[in-house]
């Protein structure tokens, strides 16, 4: 039986979609993400996902990490996972992610299905200076024979804070994403696996697109003659307020230069949007 062994590794060198994204860029204060592996010293960056640890074919392995909003406003927490590629279609097919909060996890995302991308949780509303655990699976089904020898699979998860809409019940809130979001799980299936080394992940790949402030997690799984995985969590917070008040200022401008009477109808903004 083939055994598997999931090592620390750093974060430049782990994943060559990890190293060609550009620097991140410092946010004000009221976007601020910040990251832990213990849940008492915080950060802007993690390195160990899943930590020193053997898996064989048909087990599974768990990773825990903290999320804190360290902004001034309720920010609502958003998991996708992205930038799945495999070496061998095989393996990608026996391999499975969960990940969200420790109290209601996400549904099971095969990562075989995942196109672009694919939300692992979102709606969780996070309130100034709150702090959640979020535990993330990877499973590994059953291969025969010489099945994922060799192999490589290298996946991001990232972990956004947007506005959070007042009143609104967590779950109910569209999820800041750059194109509509795909349930757990239901994300369209993928033909053919990504190459380790490229990208076809689109927006979501840019770690500082939208206002994203970019963090990276990461680890991989490596062996001779076993499964390596590299992943990889970015956090990111949507400058969401800034952007609501430019285009208030903008409406303002625009209103008071229409002569009296002449003018469309007032209409109020109602939600932050990234």
């Amino acid at each position: 039986m083939l055994t598997f062994l999931i090592t620390s590794s750093t974060i430049a060198a782990a994943c060559p979609t990890v190293a060609a994204r550009p620097a991140a860029t410092p946010a004000p204060p009221e976007q601020v993400v910040e990251l832990s592996a213990d849940g008492t010293t915080y950060s802007r960056s993690l390195t160990d996902l899943f930590g020193p640890v053997r898996l064989s074919p048909g087990d599974h392995v768990e990773g825990s990490f903290w999320v804190r909003n360290a902004g001034a406003r309720p920010a609502r927490l958003t998991l996708t996972v992205t930038d799945v590629g495999v070496s061998d279609p095989e393996t990608l097919q026996a391999l499975s992610l969960t990940s969200g909060p420790a109290d209601r996890p996400g549904g099971v995302v095969p990562l075989a299905e995942v196109a672009r991308y694919a939300t692992l949780s979102a709606g969780e509303n996070l309130d100034p200076g709150e702090a959640i655990m979020i535990v993330s699976t990877l499973a590994l089904e059953d291969l025969s024979g010489q099945q994922g020898q060799q192999s490589t699979v290298d996946l991001t998860v990232r972990v956004t804070l947007s506005g959070a809409a007042t009143g609104s019940a967590p779950g109910t809130e569209p999820v800041p994403t750059d194109t509509a979001p795909e349930p757990p799980g239901t994300a369209p299936a993928l033909p053919g696996a990504t190459p380790p080394g490229s990208s076809e992940s689109g927006p979501l790949a840019s770690s500082t697109e939208g206002g994203l402030l970019a963090q990276t997690w990461d680890a991989r799984l490596a062996s001779t003659g076993g499964v390596a995985v590299a992943s990889t969590v970015v956090a990111g917070a949507l400058v969401a307020l800034g952007l609501l008040l430019w285009f208030a200022a903008r409406r303002r401008r625009e209103q008071d230069s229409e002569p009296e009477g002449g003018g469309a109808p007032e209409s109020a903004v109602g939600e932050d949007r990234a």
